[in-house]
């Protein structure tokens, strides 16, 4: 599977635990996890490669509760390790 594909299911999958995902431009400083207002964000700097964006995700996404159960494609799956 293309990483382009692994980042789309793993930005569905933080979608679907209630993670909001932001898009934007960072100049290559990067992005990842934060709470704000009580609420999980992801943000994901589009200055970044699909392979740094994926790797943002799978570091947001591991250990968060409930991700044994999403349904994710099982290359997915072993990158996060669940």
């Amino acid at each position: 599977m293309h990483a382009v594909e692994l980042r789309n299911h793993a930005i569905r999958a933080a979608a679907g635990l209630g993670i909001e995902v932001r898009e934007d431009w960072f100049d290559g400083r990067g992005g990842g996890l934060c709470q704000l207002r009580g609420r999980q964000q992801l943000y994901l700097d589009l200055a970044q490669t699909t392979d740094e964006q994926l790797g943002v995700l799978l570091d947001a996404l591991r250990g968060q509760p409930g991700i044994e159960s999403v349904d994710l494609p099982d290359e997915l799956r072993q990158r996060l390790a669940v």
